[in-house]
């Protein structure tokens, strides 16, 4: 057992004792291990504050709702349990007891629990050393006390009702197969003959429509009402739709009720409407975001990596991971590590998404995944791949994007946790292939989801540069949502920076309001007011405005090589199937589905590629017009004997002043003279 004293706002267990018959006066925990890091306890801990130690009153709901999915769980798979209230402030704690249960099955367990309940700290239960926990009845620092609302705190001291480790393998791999999808459901294509226009953007698969009917929210009201966001969005619904949707959707009932002591009650209009509103505005976060995956096709399953590569990968991202968190010099200061942190994130984040050591991606799809130019990108990417961090597999050719592979494992000298996880395949401790495999797709999930909430966090307008906070700024106000309060010394420590630039920077935050100077320390601010500095830093739109023109930079370049193969006699080259996550083919705002061909590339009247006139025909969606597929023609008539030759040359046709100086500009041979049987004759508009 251990006891603790209150120290600067916050629970300190730093004395150690033998457990007592008699219960302290202050507030104590108890060890979940014992001295051979063998568990015999199990606590869940749904936490109610954010990572500034702040209660917020969503995550109080939410804490709640997940706990009882636990108990639901549990008492599905004949587990005896205790569920707590752990203090005044909502947070729940629900115990298990457990008998001599191996670190890793345990960390396994807390880590499939966390992918599916997103309010769960499982700290203490990958921990053996020093995790520990309030038991019921133990007093909290605020003073109130850890009170019981379900179970019998007795069956926590019998070993008869220990949990077995068949039982926990099973409530694993429950909680496993109960995690959302890394993305949504996909559509369906649309069939030949629909195009962008006439398809309704309403239509989404059964499992998407089973969760908007699910009576009452189902067991997790909040997860389900934002996981239809989701699916809203990829088939193309408007914020609009949604908000008519919840005034009758069952499975949008978190937005028209809220959780009580006494049941749901209804919310007041305007709770409703903000509600949603700020559920939205993340919605449409992630989803941009996962627009950068390969979208798989309706009817498939997720293509599972293979576990020996997949292990390969982990120790590679876990061990960058930890040298972000204890070298923070080595990935601030001025001279761009943060713009390279943001970057290896992001090459991280697509190789655990796609399953492959090795990814395609192109300058500015890094750019848009991060929040920053293109040029900047190419920059610390060849500055990382001089590093040795980055290794360039493929530069890169025709539309084919270039291809990367993070360094291998122990390129860093941090060590990672998942060295002990995964033995070598020769050592008595190795675990069997198959508990591997789960434990291997369960971190994955786990490590995905943060490397999907530190993009989240940086890629936003107010962190551009020209105008915004940069990247720097981005990385100061991450690191102030993780700790409780900072003073300017320790902010600079861990940016890696000055502390007059510390300075500085939490000044603009906090003109900004982005941050708040309390008691000699400064904490973030407790609301997200990243679009109003924005605004008022006049960037705000920058990466939609750098979306859109990075999209029309692609569509000009695809079309310029079909121009070019088609000057080399090559046929045209039929563009892949691609859809995005309405399930609509990626040709243009009115290309009909059967037309995947790009037209002939303008063409100046000397010859010349005319880009001004296509990249005009990019920007305005002219591309696949109807008039414009094809180009336009006109045939001559054809050429006989007793017709003058001069009279078809190309002198007589554009002037022989004009051609002999674009013979002088250009070097080029003359035009060809038409042929004896007609001539087909492309018109310069």
């Amino acid at each position: 057992m251990s006891t603790g004293a209150l120290r600067d706002g916050a629970n300190s267990y730093q004395q150690r004792y033998p457990l007592a018959a008699k219960m302290p006066g202050r507030p104590w925990t108890v060890h979940l291990a014992d001295d051979e890091h063998r568990y015999q306890l199990a606590c869940f801990d749904f936490d109610v504050k954010d990572g500034a130690s702040r209660v917020q009153p969503e995550l109080v709901e939410q804490a709640q709702d997940q706990a009882d999915r636990l108990v639901q769980l549990l008492g599905d798979l004949h587990i005896p349990h205790v569920l707590c209230e752990s203090s005044a402030t909502g947070g729940r704690h629900v115990w298990m007891r457990t008998l001599g249960i191996e670190r890793e099955t345990m960390r396994t367990l807390g880590m499939a629990a966390r992918n599916l309940l997103s309010t769960l700290d499982f700290g203490m239960l990958s921990n053996p050393a020093t995790g520990s926990a309030r038991p019921p009845g133990a007093p909290h620092r605020d003073g109130s006390m850890s009170r019981v609302l379900a179970g019998d705190v007795r069956d926590l001291a019998l070993p008869s009702l220990a949990v077995s480790q068949d039982q926990l393998e099973a409530l694993t791999d429950r909680l496993a197969a109960l995690a959302p999808p890394l993305q949504p459901e996909p559509h369906s294509p649309i069939t030949s003959g629909d195009s962008r226009e006439n398809a309704s953007p309403r239509q989404m698969p059964a499992k998407n429509v089973a969760r908007f009917q699910l009576v009452g929210g189902g067991p997790d009201p909040s997860v389900n009402a934002f996981i239809c966001l989701l699916a809203a969005l990829s088939a193309g619904w408007s914020f609009d739709d949604v908000a008519r949707a919840v005034q009758t959707s069952p499975g949008l009932e978190h937005y028209r009720t809220r959780r009580t002591t006494h049941g749901r009650r209804r919310r007041p209009q305007h709770e409703t409407a903000a509600k949603l509103a700020a559920d939205w505005d993340r919605a449409v976060d992630i989803h941009a975001l996962n627009e950068f995956v390969p979208l798989r096709r309706a009817g498939t399953s997720e293509p599972a990596p293979d576990v020996d590569e997949l292990a390969a990968q982990l120790l590679t991202i876990t061990d960058l991971q930890t040298s972000f968190r204890v070298q923070p010099g080595r990935w601030g200061g001025n001279d761009g590590s943060p713009m390279q942190r943001a970057i290896l994130t992001a090459i991280a984040w697509l190789t655990l998404h796609t399953g492959r050591t090795e990814v395609a991606a192109a300058t500015r799809t890094i750019a848009e995944i991060v929040g920053v130019s293109s040029p900047q990108v190419w920059e610390h990417l060849e500055r990382l791949r001089t590093s040795g961090l980055l290794v360039r597999v493929d530069g890169g050719f025709d539309d084919k994007a270039p291809t990367w592979r993070l360094a291998p494992h122990r390129a860093l000298s941090t060590p990672s946790e998942l060295d002990r996880a995964l033995p070598s395949e020769g050592s008595d401790e190795a675990t069997p292939r198959s508990r591997s495999a789960k434990h291997l797709f369960i971190e994955r999930r786990r490590v995905l989801d943060e490397l999907q909430a530190e993009l989240l966090q940086i890629r936003h307008d107010v962190f551009s540069y020209r105008g915004g906070l940069g990247q720097l700024g981005a990385r100061l106000w991450v690191t102030l949502g993780e700790h409780e309060q900072l003073t300017v010394a320790e902010t600079a420590r861990l940016v890696g920076i000055s502390e007059m630039h510390a300075a500085g920077l939490l000044s603009r935050l906090r003109s900004l309001k982005l941050a708040r100077f309390i008691s000699g320390a400064w904490v973030r601010a407790a609301r997200d007011l990243r679009t109003a500095a924005a605004r008022r830093l006049g960037v705000l739109g920058r990466l939609k405005a750098r979306a859109k023109k990075y999209a029309q930079d692609r569509e000009l370049h695809a079309w310029w090589l079909d121009h070019e193969r088609r000057r080399q006699g090559q046929a045209p080259k039929t563009r892949p199937e691609m859809f995005d996550s309405r399930g609509r083919p990626l040709h243009g705002s009115r290309v009909p589905f059967k037309h995947r061909l790009f037209p002939r590339f303008p063409i100046r009247w000397d010859g010349r590629a005319d880009y001004a006139s296509a990249r005009e025909r990019v920007q305005s969606q002219r591309v696949y017009g109807q008039d414009e597929f094809f180009a336009v023609r006109v045939e001559l008539p054809a050429f006989t004997p007793s017709d003058p030759l001069d009279d078809w040359s190309p002198e007589n046709l554009y002037g022989s002043e004009t051609i002999n100086r674009l013979r002088r500009q250009t070097r080029k041979e003359p035009l060809p003279h038409p042929a004896d049987d007609g001539l087909l004759v492309d018109l310069p508009w």
